[in-house]
């Protein structure tokens, strides 16, 4: 009688599908979302580049504030100009940030650019389109030939055609560039609301690692990471607490994250430049991701999860520095 055939081993449960790095990154900024920074500070709009405003930025004033001339020519009355090459007497001379007489009728106003337009004129011939005529006795401004039709309106911006007193110039949430930070500026704001800085706390760990400009002993390496994390956040606008170089003992590890989390508003970036075998945890928790920078602070767990699997990523791309190429089947556990 034959002998019965073993059933067939258990497969192993099957792994569920690793998610894609755009996944990753969508869980851990949905994650951060519910902890968004509300803490503000009061800063002078000369040094707020690349913070984001807290408050919405409301004009001061109409812009421009009156009406004035966006050429450099002659301010007339357009009933006075009704043929080309009608000669006026120039009554007055109004340079940018100063304010004229009314124009009398029959009169021409000398004006260069960005000066109020007097009462009375209604057009602006730019200078090209004019010809000066001095004064024959040299004691007066002379006259103009105005070698064109004057139209009302022309090369004049109205008071508030820009920007309405009230007006919501820079909405609360923006990004500070320098072109905000004009517009701020042009409507009087000489101190703007902003979110505090996200901060970001920064540790190697390694006993290998050696800052630049010290010796360099046999088996180290120099911690470029540290520059280039930093530099990353700088650049972002984050605040970066660096904790420096750790020895590759878990006491020191476990200090340095009782120091980057001791304010919950913390937004926590573990960066270690070489993988330790000797920290005690597994190894998988000690593969750092790139930077990850978020808005508040993360829950340092689901931080850890999602930073090793972004860290597999880039490091399957070949985008790391010090670190080891991670292959997963020459992962060993630790024997401590």
């Amino acid at each position: 009688m034959a002998e019965p055939t073993p059933p067939p081993a258990p497969s192993p449960a099957a792994r569920p599908p690793l998610l894609s790095l755009d996944e990753a990154l969508a869980r851990l900024l949905g994650g951060a979302a519910a902890h968004r920074i509300a803490r503000t500070e009061t800063v002078g709009s000369f040094d707020a580049l690349g913070r984001v405003l807290a408050a919405d930025v409301r004009s001061q004033l109409d812009v421009p504030p009156a009406d004035n001339t966006s050429m450099d020519g002659y301010a007339v009355r357009a009933a006075d100009v009704r043929v080309v090459g009608t000669v006026l007497p120039v009554a007055q001379r109004i340079p940018a940030g100063k304010v004229g007489e009314a124009l009398a009728p029959g009169t021409a106003a000398r004006i260069f650019t960005g000066a109020q337009v007097p009462p009375g004129a209604d057009a602006v011939v730019m200078q090209e389109q004019c010809e000066a005529i001095a004064d024959p006795a040299g004691t007066g401004l002379g006259r103009v030939r105005v070698n064109t039709l004057a139209q009302a309106g022309q090369w004049v911006r109205l008071r508030g055609e820009d920007v309405q007193r009230g007006a919501v110039v820079l909405k609360a949430g923006t990004r500070l560039t320098p072109q905000a930070l004009g517009m701020a500026a042009s409507v009087g704001a000489a101190t703007l609301t902003v979110l505090r800085r996200p901060r970001v706390a920064v540790f190697s760990t390694g006993d290998e690692l050696v800052m630049p400009g010290d010796p360099l002993p046999p088996g180290a390496i120099y911690n470029s990471n540290r520059f280039t994390l930093r530099g990353l956040l700088q650049a972002a606008g984050r605040e970066a607490i660096d904790l420096g170089i750790l020895p590759d003992r878990l006491d020191a590890t476990r200090e340095a994250l009782r120091l980057a989390t001791w304010d919950s508003t913390i937004a926590l970036m573990l960066a270690v430049a070489v993988v330790s075998w000797f920290v005690g945890l597994p190894m998988l928790a000690w593969l750092l991701t790139l930077v990850v920078v978020v808005l508040a602070g993360v829950n340092l767990v689901a931080g850890f999860c999602l930073g090793c699997f972004i860290y597999y990523q880039l490091a399957q791309r070949g985008i790391h520095a010090n670190l080891p190429q991670w292959q997963p089947a020459a992962v060993k556990p630790s024997t401590r």
